[in-house]
């Protein structure tokens, strides 16, 4: 006696392989992609911060004597140094030469790079990927 379909056995087991496989390529290309939303999300916030904590380094003495807003360079790197060291992903951050822009006396430009590597998508040859993000601020002072 035959079985109907009989020629088909195991199509099931092979679309089930390939359902499975593209499952995971899927599941793989989405949480790298988040991954590297999360990462970029935390560079600008990184870099944010950093820009307002430099430009808090006015020169008192210029304002104090003109009321002048003129920041201190040295001190403003400090600052944005110092605050990118006291966030929680700022101690293993890499600072290109160029991080630190003063455009004025006044405004101050912070742009963070850095390189992501991929976790699952690696195994399919993904290249890891740089990203970056710049904040900018300008010195006020209100009353």
């Amino acid at each position: 006696m035959r079985v109907a379909g009989g020629a088909e056995k195991g199509s099931v087991t092979l679309w089930m392989m390939g359902l499975g496989l593209l499952l995971l390529t899927l599941g793989g290309l989405s949480v790298d992609l988040w991954r590297l939303i999360a990462e970029r999300r935390e560079l600008a916030v990184m870099a944010e911060a950093a820009a307002v904590a430099a430009v808090n380094a006015v020169h008192e003495e210029v304002f104090r004597q003109t009321g002048e807003i003129v920041l201190q360079p040295a001190e403003a790197v400090e600052l944005a140094e110092r605050s990118l060291l006291a966030q929680p992903g700022g101690s293993g951050q890499t600072l290109d030469p160029d991080w630190f822009v003063l455009e004025d006396e006044v405004t101050v430009v912070v742009t963070l790079r850095r390189t992501v590597e991929f976790t699952l998508l690696r195994i399919a040859g993904a290249e890891p990927v740089a990203i970056g993000a710049s904040a900018r601020a300008v010195a006020d002072v209100r009353p």
